[in-house]
């Protein structure tokens, strides 16, 4: 008892916040081994902290380890296999050491002790951090971290983006090889009760007729796609017209069939006239159906605009009798004349606070490829028998590597997640595109009798969401993609094609020779075993095995 008694008074074990707290009232310089369950304490050096301890520090220094697991302050701590080394002095840290270089640590604990000595005669201010503020050393390696992971997701999300392009293209592709005699208008809401007779004399000279109309609404994500190969982009007021209510799209078509012109180049002149591009010639039906809405100048436009799904249009031969108190209803309405806009304005005395804001009131896509997005994506009657198959999803993936010891559990955190296994197995190397296949079952794994260690466990794991990917990361993999393009890549190296076609497993492999100790503690030698196999349900027999040739572990964390 007393010699136990002693060995505590040596060193401090603290692994909650209330034991923390009071290891930071101690007096006297404090160093802190930092461990966490999964990778224990540095006890090869424990024993030349305690004879520190007992030779020069005295009641000036203590000694303790710190199970971060539940201690909140040192949360950034865990999960991490380097030796961490804490020196505390009026609970602040005032050193920070890793890795377990033995006599760096003693000279960092002498020059500590010394300049706590200096400070308690007054001849040096002590400094120090707060125990959950970063040292410069972690900074320098947090913001490494982090450029690391920014380059990560900067590669991550150009991929997402090629894919996006790569898709929207060959729907483009689909579409125009399909319905290249088709055109698409675009009549925004505050113009839909204008259009008709506004084209109504119009369609007969240009060639074209409509085939289809559909009323649609855009959304912030339709107005994304519908623009994505158009190098334009609507006008804030404009996005907010055709998000406020359904208006027209007009689905052309030749009005003859011997039309053998560009039908882009034909619908753009049709409503833009001989400029063929906004805003238009000045008599074309682009100019016609633009409207001016009166907003403040103050302030975002689309926000002061205060469009509305009924916003009423007032035509050049409305009447309007404006006055300051009225304005607000004006403003929420198109008026299609300019000089009806300058009435309001004056009528307002609002000539030098307000203004007219144009509002486009037709649009046609510039060029094939927006053309083709348009259809797709504003008449589904006519896209979905030409539709290009959607994608099967696969979600975004890394390759990650286990000894094969740890399977059960890595099998048995992955129960937690049921959906992140895409495929598994046995390799004879964690190396991308040199592994050699083993088995690609856990059952045909276990039937080969005499089993390398060195045998890798790797998954197919799914980033979906990050969740399994935490977890496993604390079971100490021995590979793990860099990111999920890289991930994709390995993945294809380690899961080819055809890894999936059932087939007979191939277990008649000759196993590495291996000398391993009997279980009474005698050597026995291991010949080469070639289709040897381990009965059906074999798994207990298999893993006692695996035991018996696992290398013998440390009962800590090297040094």
């Amino acid at each position: 008892m007393a010699g136990k008694k002693g060995q505590a008074q040596l060193q401090i074990e603290v692994a909650t916040d209330e034991e923390w707290e009071k290891l930071l009232l101690k007096d006297g310089l404090i160093v802190v081994d930092i461990y966490s369950e999964w990778c224990g304490p540095c006890s090869a050096m424990l024993n030349n902290l305690k004879k520190i301890k007992l030779e020069l520090g005295g009641d000036n220094l203590h000694i303790a380890q710190a199970k971060c697991d539940f201690i909140s302050a040192l949360k950034r701590f865990r999960n991490k296999s380097e030796p961490t080394w804490m020196f505390i002095t009026k609970g602040k840290v005032v050193n920070l050491m890793f890795g377990a270089n033995s006599p760096k640590l003693l000279a960092a604990i002498i020059e500590e002790l010394d300049r706590e000595a200096q400070a308690r005669e007054g001849l040096r201010e002590r400094g120090g951090w707060n125990v959950t503020t970063l040292s410069p050393e972690e900074q320098e390696v947090f913001e490494a971290e982090q450029a690391i992971e920014q380059e990560h997701l900067r590669i991550e999300e150009e991929d997402r983006q090629q894919k996006i392009r790569e898709r929207r293209l060959a729907v483009a592709n689909v579409v125009l090889s399909n319905l290249s005699k088709n055109g698409v208008i675009i009549v925004f809401p505050q113009a839909k009760d204008m259009v008709k007779p506004t084209l109504a004399d119009l369609w007969e000279p240009s060639g074209l007729a409509i085939g289809y109309t559909e009323r649609p609404v855009f959304t912030e994500a339709m107005l994304e796609e519908l623009l994505y190969f158009a190098e334009v982009e609507f006008l804030p007021q404009d996005k907010a017209d055709l998000m406020s209510g359904p208006g027209l799209a007009y689905l052309t078509k030749p009005s003859s069939s011997d039309f053998e012109g560009d039908v882009d180049e034909a619908v753009l002149k049709f409503i833009y006239g001989e400029m063929k591009a906004p805003p238009g010639s000045e008599e074309s039906p682009a100019q016609s159906l633009k409207g001016y809405i009166v907003a403040p100048k103050s302030g975002p436009v689309e926000s002061q605009m205060g469009l509305k799904p009924s916003a009423t249009s007032i035509s050049s031969g409305s009447s309007i009798h404006a006055t300051p108190s009225k304005l607000p209803a004006y403003s929420r309405s198109v008026i299609h004349s300019k000089a009806m806009l300058d009435d309001v304005l004056s009528a307002a005395n609002l000539v030098e606070e307000g203004e007219g804001v144009e509002v486009t009131g037709i649009w046609v896509p510039p060029n094939s490829l927006t053309r083709a997005t348009a259809i797709k994506l504003l008449f589904p009657k006519v896209y979905d028998p030409i539709a290009l198959p959607e994608p099967v999803p696969i979600p975004p993936h890394i390759a990650i590597a286990f000894d094969s010891l740890k399977r059960r559990d890595v099998f048995e955190t992955l129960q937690n997640y049921e959906n992140s296994i895409m495929r598994y197995g046995y390799f004879d190397s964690d190396k991308p595109g040199k592994a050699q296949l083993i088995a690609k079952t856990t059952e045909a794994y276990v039937k080969i009798r005499s089993r390398d260690p060195g045998i890798k466990l790797v998954i197919q794991l799914s980033k979906k969401k990050s969740d399994a990917w935490c977890a496993l990361s604390q079971l100490n993999p021995t590979y793990m993609s860099h990111n999920t393009v890289d991930g994709e890549k390995e993945c294809k190296m380690f899961f080819p094609e055809d890894y999936d076609v059932p087939e007979d497993e191939v277990v008649d492999k000759v196993v590495q020779v291996k000398k391993k100790k009997g279980r009474r503690g005698k050597k026995k030698e291991v010949a080469p075993v070639a289709g040897e196999v381990v009965e059906h349900g074999a798994e207990e027999e298999a893993d006692e095995e695996d035991e018996e040739e696992e290398e013998p572990e440390e009962e800590h964390s090297p040094s």
